[in-house]
């Protein structure tokens, strides 16, 4: 009999031996389990391993996850308090290979192992490079097995944290990115949007921006809303969708509170970069509406500044006139009265002097470094363009004809410049415009909408089809009174 017959005879005998008339006594088992850490303490560690290996093997065909658990991790405890990190690893994947080895059992020796490679583990002098090494053993094991996919998520964003710490962010973004943590069903909805938003920010870090959105969209803004009764089984570890128990989330994990505060925090950072400030607005916004936020002064006043600017910043459209409305009619802001006056001033059908604003509102703006300080000329110039975009939306209220000069000196910019603002306003925002340059005069008309314009053309289409069908008509006519052949 080969090795191989050999070993499928063992499995023949263990299947017989599985879960038939072996009863298992706990106490003595745990006597037989303190018997053998005595022993292992003692200075014996080969003696200790091989008598709980050999209760992790009776516990195991008896299907008892009691004594299998308990003989399993008093194995990785010795090996840990000895410092044998290789003989852990070495236990750990022999353990969780086992034929028929229980998922209670597996899952308990994953999480106990997870204590040894946390901050307290490395403290008591588990090294850096031996800490990587028990991770990709952890990992190694949990890979595709459902029952332990948070485990290996939690462990996988350690070792992220570790490559984030070396300074190597690349790496730790490809590392966590990996895990598709939405579609587990027992995490619970906090620890999922902070796995998610640690994503984010990684690629971001990386300057990964197409990433970072995709990732985004995976949190929903509806997310943070709180419900008066929360989801069966969400907080409690109850049973919740589909039969799944719902895991309380990690330890540090932060409060959905906290989390609306990050979310929105990032999306600052990517829409700042895509130069979208109306949704950096919409973002600031929703910081504002947080309770924390809103009980501290410092914290609204900064966030309702910011979302002011942004308004102000934002190109002119509907979206932008009722979001500068809603931050003007803040009760805030009058705690804020520069503020106040910058928002009132937009929202008037009033010329925007741009040597008054800038005497009125040039110490802010260098008070504000995070918008107009480093990386800010963008922001400087659309701060310029907004306040010329304003002053042409006001003139064409007031005005249906006007000479290119005059309009250069209300708008205070050279006949050129002015010109040039005026064609990328009917361009880009539908402002009705005919410019005659011959004659110098710039000429205002209603703005048509979109129906307007189709309904038009068609009207127009028509009276051409009509006309051709007619001049048809005559031609057929006259070719029979002249017998001419087509």
């Amino acid at each position: 009999m080969d090795a191989e017959d050999l070993g499928r005879e063992m499995d023949k005998l263990e299947e017989q031996q599985r879960g038939k008339g072996v009863t298992i006594d706990q106490e003595e088992v745990e006597r037989d389990v303190a018997r053998f850490v005595e022993v292992g303490k003692s200075g014996n560690m080969a003696e200790a391993v091989d008598g709980l290996l050999s209760i992790e093997k009776k516990g195991r065909l008896a299907e008892d996850p009691t004594s299998t658990k308990l003989a399993c991790c008093s194995v990785l405890r010795l090996l840990h308090e000895s410092r044998d990190y290789k003989g852990l690893q070495e236990k750990l994947v022999l353990l969780s290979k086992r034929r028929g080895q229980l998922k209670e059992v597996v899952k308990a020796m994953v999480r106990q192992s997870m204590e040894y490679v946390d901050e307290e583990g490395a403290a008591e002098g588990l090294d850096r490079k031996t800490k990587e090494d028990v991770i990709k053993t952890l990992q190694s094991i949990t890979e595709g097995k459902i029952y332990v996919e948070i485990e290996r998520a939690r462990i996988t964003r350690h070792l992220a944290k570790m490559k984030e710490e070396d300074g190597d962010v690349n790496e730790a973004a490809n590392i966590l990115q990996e895990v598709a943590v939405e579609t587990y069903g027992s995490m619970s909805k906090v620890e999922k949007i902070a796995y998610i938003l640690e994503q984010v920010r990684l690629c971001l870090e990386k300057e990964d921006y197409i990433r970072a959105q995709i990732l985004s969209r995976k949190v929903s803004p509806r997310a943070f809303v709180v419900r008066a009764v929360s989801k069966k089984g969400e907080s409690s570890g109850e049973i919740g969708i589909e039969g799944t128990s719902i895991e309380p989330p990690a330890k540090g994990t932060p409060t959905l509170e906290e989390l609306k505060i990050q979310y929105y925090t990032l999306m600052i950072k990517y829409y700042t970069y895509e130069k979208n400030y109306l949704e950096v607005c919409r973002s600031y916004r929703a910081i504002l509406d947080t309770p924390s936020v809103s009980e501290n002064p410092a914290a609204w006043e900064s966030a309702l500044k910011h979302a002011a600017w942004y308004a102000v910043l934002a190109p002119r459209d509907s979206d932008q006139i009722t979001l500068l409305s809603t931050t003007k009619e803040d009760g805030r802001l009058d705690s804020l009265p520069l503020y106040q006056s910058l928002l009132n001033q937009f929202s008037k059908d009033e010329i925007l002097w741009w040597n008054l604003l800038s005497q009125e509102f040039g110490e802010e703006i260098e008070n504000q470094k995070d918008i107009f300080g480093t990386g800010g000329d963008e922001r400087r110039k659309a701060w310029r363009l907004r306040v010329v975009e304003h002053n042409i939306y006001t003139i064409s209220k007031f005005y249906s004809k006007i000479s290119i000069q005059r309009l250069a000196e209300i708008l205070e910019l050279s006949p050129n410049e002015a010109e040039e603002n005026l064609c990328d306003m009917v361009s880009e925002r539908g402002l009705a415009v005919k410019i005659d340059r011959t004659s110098g005069t710039v000429t205002f008309g209603s703005a048509v909408s979109k129906s307007d314009v189709l309904n038009t053309w068609h009207n127009k289409i028509g009276s051409v089809l009509h006309l051709v069908e007619k001049t048809c008509q005559q031609i057929q006519k006259e070719s029979q009174i002249h017998k001419v052949t087509l």
